[in-house]
């Protein structure tokens, strides 16, 4: 299943899945070829994965942008805390997960 956005001949594809029990089969891969070709027939120029670089995108193309994440945190303390938290570990961690 993907889930996409087709705006101004650009296709925008924020979530994608398939049952786990067919990842040996690439269903992503194939998924993405068929709407690929379909995005080629119907005039769309790009196709945007979204989301941090990750491997299986570099199978389509090399050619990355930089991503950023933006969090809208409540002025308390506690939630001042987590943002701190937020914008200190996370980018570790989502550097470790895509490298």
């Amino acid at each position: 299943m993907e889930l996409g956005l087709l705006l101004n001949g650009r296709y925008y594809s924020p979530k994608a899945t398939y049952d786990e029990e067919f990842a040996k089969y690439s269903p992503g891969h194939l998924l993405t070829r068929f709407i690929v070709a379909d995005l080629a027939q119907s005039g769309a120029a790009r196709y945007d994965f979204l989301g941090p670089r990750a491997r299986h995108k570099y199978v389509w193309t090399e050619q990355t942008r930089n991503h950023a994440h933006r969090y809208i945190i409540r002025p308390t303390l506690r939630w001042r805390m987590a943002h701190s938290i937020l914008s200190t570990f996370a980018p570790r961690i989502r550097r470790l997960k895509y490298a």
